[in-house]
């Protein structure tokens, strides 16, 4: 209602909703409703109920569109289609805020699971940055390593540095590289022979991302003990 306005003068807009979407009203109308329009609540709410009413109209069969436009040589128009027009208009506009409303709680829920997963680093934001994890001795054996992780969304590269110590001059063994994932399956991806006094470097692509991944270990080929582990993140 514009500032001002008195109970009469409003009701003189109450049925001038339906001509306005519909583009019935003469210019001075038009204009004249648009200004009350800009200050009335009730008038704005009704014409957004509304909105769908010239889709409604199009969607009319023959024989009701022949009704409407020329009554006379279609029958009676029935006194019940133009408010169950606007009824079906206005719970069409119902249903499409509902909608909206549901698509939009839907929306913020998938935000919430997907901050969840990338928090989890189950799902990657960008590139990962490489870094270093020290291997753990499960038993007792010669060798210190540490092992650099590149990740990779398909794939996973993995650089071990070995040392040996406390071993003959003349001794030699071979160990492997194995990589666990997270539902416990073991995959063996390298060996090399070892020697005294000499450090090594075996690098090997692990065929998986990095966050599917568990550990990494070395292993002793002959006895296939595993001698150390490393976590990956």
């Amino acid at each position: 209602m514009t500032a001002g306005a008195t109970g009469t003068e409003q009701d003189r807009y109450l049925e001038w909703d339906g001509a306005y979407v519909l583009g019935a009203l003469s210019p001075s109308e038009r204009r004249e409703y648009e200004q009350h329009l800009a200050g009335c609540s009730v008038c704005q709410r009704a014409v957004s109920e509304l909105a769908g009413l010239p889709g409604l109209l199009a969607s009319l069969g023959p024989e009701d569109a022949a009704r409407l436009v020329a009554p006379e040589s279609a029958g009676e128009v029935p006194p019940t289609l133009g408010p169950t027009m606007l009824a079906r208009a206005r719970a069409r506009r119902r249903r499409t805020v509902a909608w909206i409303a549901s698509v939009a709680a839907g929306l913020a829920l998938l935000a919430g699971a997907l901050g969840v997963l990338i928090s989890r680093g189950v799902i990657p934001t960008g590139p990962q940055t490489p870094y270093r994890v020290a291997f753990s001795p499960v038993e007792r054996s010669t060798i210190t390593a540490v092992v650099d992780v590149t990740p990779g969304r398909d794939a996973t590269q993995l650089a071990v540095e070995c040392q040996y110590a406390g071993v003959s001059a003349g001794w030699s063994d071979e160990y492997a590289i194995w990589v666990t994932d997270r539902s416990g399956r073991a995959t063996e991806l390298k060996t090399w022979w070892a020697k005294p006094n000499k450090v090594m470097r075996p690098q090997v692509t692990a065929p998986e991302p990095t966050r599917r991944l568990d550990v990494v270990e070395i292993r002793s080929v002959a006895s296939g003990a595993t001698l150390l582990r490393a976590p990956l993140r």
